[in-house]
């Protein structure tokens, strides 16, 4: 008599069906896992996006757009020459403010990112500003910096002054719930003032347009004056010059 031998071979089919016991403790156990990483995860309904940016904003008050290119924007620019991961620098310079973007690879993580973050700032404190210059403002960009978490909207019979105290009081008290970064009013028209010239009386005193609109935009500046120590006290010094009122500029 002639016998077949097979093989012994085991298949997933005939293992679960001859160990039930041993499969369901694995199925449970791949359940309970599953739930405690689940639960342990982070989530985040407002994800931040970093886009490896650095601005730097600096103010030279009372100085056209050319001066500002020549003196600000360009050593700024040249400042970054040989910095590593560098994507971009796109600058805009304008009458009495210069603004440059310096873009860095997207593959890079936020640890190197902190890195060249820090690098800017160095490279920035050790650019040769003229004189009349602001303090630089150096900052990183991610997408809280333009997208709002929450927008509440004010409305009301009431007017422009009243609305606009309003809504900084609601500002104030927002700002002092913890981890609000920061708060943003939009959508009020920004106060403005129209001063009427009178030609003749300009050309009578030798001033031009230009040196007026100067002499009001310096009236309208913080210009900081370093520190004064005295005894243990110290004293920061600035010069303030902000208009408020159709008095300041007549005056």
């Amino acid at each position: 008599m002639k016998q077949s031998l097979q093989p012994n071979t085991i298949s997933i089919g005939h293992f679960s069906v001859t160990k039930p016991v041993l499969i369901n403790i694995v199925m449970i156990t791949i359940l309970v896992f599953g739930a405690l990483s689940l639960i342990q995860l982070p989530q985040e309904q407002f994800a931040e996006v970093p886009f490896y940016w650095v601005n730097i904003i600096v103010s030279y008050p009372g100085t056209s757009a050319e001066d500002v290119e020549s003196s600000v924007t360009v050593p700024i620019e040249n400042s970054f020459s040989g910095i590593g991961k560098l994507k971009r620098i796109a600058s805009t310079t304008t009458e009495g403010l210069s603004v440059v973007r310096v873009e860095f690879d997207d593959g890079i993580s936020n640890d190197e990112f902190r890195t060249l973050y820090q690098d800017a700032q160095t490279r920035i404190g050790q650019v040769s500003l003229p004189d009349g210059t602001l303090d630089p403002v150096v900052d990183d960009f991610s997408s809280s910096d333009f997208l709002p978490v929450i927008e509440v909207i004010l409305s009301g019979n009431m007017s422009y002054e009243q609305l606009y105290n309003e809504a900084n009081l609601l500002k104030d008290r927002i700002l002092r719930v913890d981890q609000v970064s920061d708060v943003d009013i939009v959508g009020l028209p920004e106060r403005q003032f129209l001063v009427k010239v009178d030609p003749k009386k300009l050309a009578a005193l030798g001033v031009s347009m230009n040196e007026l609109a100067q002499a009001i935009q310096r009236e309208n500046s913080v210009i900081p004056g370093g520190n004064l120590s005295s005894g243990n006290r110290e004293y920061l010094l600035r010069t303030l010059g902000s208009v408020r009122s159709v008095d300041d500029i007549r005056r």
